[in-house]
């Protein structure tokens, strides 16, 4: 989706490597425009001197803070306010991208609505920490707020015990 409002040549996705093997996503976007989230410390320093200068370049990066996406899916989840490290560090405006799920008009799957919010701009009158959570709070609300304009589950996510 982010690929319909950001040109390719200004996109880099921030997403954790089990996200490689999903069809599309895995295969086509990532590989060319992924930045995967790393599993060390040597990592994810190159992560953080990576998204520095793509920031720099004025390139636009997306991030996918859930560890694994669910298609379908009608509800926000959690992801923790860490995902807001870079618009904080880097002083950068944030936008949130939410897909919504609408009863189709002939067949089975979904019509899809995406709303893109924003911007939202990091606080410099709070520390880092503090900001980095009111940034996901702010952002997570405009989540929840469009998620609740979906109106047709195509898939049931259930936690198998």
């Amino acid at each position: 989706m982010p690929l319909a409002v950001i040109p390719a040549s200004n996109y880099y996705a921030v997403a954790s490597q089990a996200n490689w093997g999903i069809p599309i996503l895995g295969k086509l976007v990532l590989p060319y425009f992924g930045l995967p989230v790393g599993h060390n410390l040597k990592q994810s320093s190159k992560l953080i001197k990576a998204i520095t200068t793509l920031i720099a370049e004025q390139k636009t990066i997306v991030i996918y803070p859930e560890a694994h996406v669910w298609p379908y899916y009608t509800q926000i989840r959690p992801f923790s306010a860490t995902s807001m490290h870079f618009p904080i560090k880097l002083n950068t405006p944030s936008y949130a991208m939410t897909t919504t799920y609408q009863q189709p008009h002939s067949g089975k799957r979904p019509q899809i609505i995406v709303y893109l919010d924003g911007p939202f701009y990091p606080d410099p009158n709070l520390d880092n920490k503090h900001a980095q959570q009111k940034l996901h709070a702010q952002i997570i609300t405009a989540m929840q707020e469009r998620a609740k304009f979906s109106n047709y589950e195509y898939c049931t996510y259930q936690k198998i015990n």
